[in-house]
């Protein structure tokens, strides 16, 4: 199995319940990308590595558990889930570890992945440092709080959260992420940390409700941030 497994090689399984044959230890990028059809998916105790967008935007997946053996999990390896509502981990796992279905490294410093079906408002665990790349991407929450503990947001973590109508980035956070909110047609309420220093290309692309913002005194870089923002009135440049 091993050997003819490749990039994007399942993508269109039909409608199954899918158990990963025990002896293979990696899970190639792109496996099950995009496959509507699994609902269900058993990953055996030999697997170490889950590669990049592997099992990203399989609709019909509700839960995973990630078993103790694994090492490795890729970028956006369990994103853009419509109907994905828990991601957990085995208490045995020495990498990683899960609460409320949300996906952590062991330390819980860094948020590496929240389920896309989780609903209504979730606070973000208090020592928390670090959102990873897409932590929040395709998210049906329509809020997210982000305690003081968060120093570094990283790029495309709430792209295309489109329920989420606002948000507030502690004062912690000096730098935003390229496309950190794009294609949040929903959010209406943005408040930026007097402490924000740089704003990355596109973080706001596409956010069709936001009609005011307020930049901070001490914002010294901005690059393309409010491309696309159809119903934008004022900005305040300090």
């Amino acid at each position: 199995t091993q050997t003819i497994w490749g990039e994007g090689f399942a993508r269109d399984v039909s409608e199954c319940i899918l158990n990963i044959g025990e002896g293979v230890t990696s899970i190639p990028d792109y496996l099950f990308y995009k496959n509507p059809g699994i609902t269900q998916i058993t990953i055996p105790e030999s697997v170490t590595k889950i590669g990049k967008s592997a099992f990203n935007n399989c609709n019909s997946l509700t839960t995973i558990t990630i078993p103790k053996s694994v090492t490795e999990i890729g970028e956006r390896a369990l994103a853009g889930g419509d109907n994905l509502t828990a991601i957990n981990v085995d208490s045995n796992n020495l990498h990683y570890t899960s609460e409320e279905g949300v996906l952590f490294n062991i330390e819980k410093t860094k948020l590496i992945q929240c389920p896309p079906a989780k609903y209504g408002t979730y606070t973000i665990p208090d020592g928390v440092d670090i959102l990873e790349n897409f932590a929040f991407t395709d998210s049906k929450l329509t809020s997210i709080i982000i305690p003081n503990s968060v120093t570094k947001i990283g790029e495309d973590v709430f792209e295309d959260a489109q329920n989420l109508t606002s948000i507030e980035i502690p004062n912690s956070v000096t730098s935003l992420g390229e496309y950190l909110l794009a294609g949040c047609s929903s959010l209406n309420d943005l408040k930026l940390p007097s402490t924000l220093k740089i704003i990355n290309s596109g973080a706001f692309t596409n956010c069709d409700s936001l009609t005011n913002v307020k930049l901070p005194k001490g914002l010294t870089t901005i690059n393309g941030a409010f491309a696309n923002c159809d119903n934008l009135e004022t900005v305040t440049i300090p």
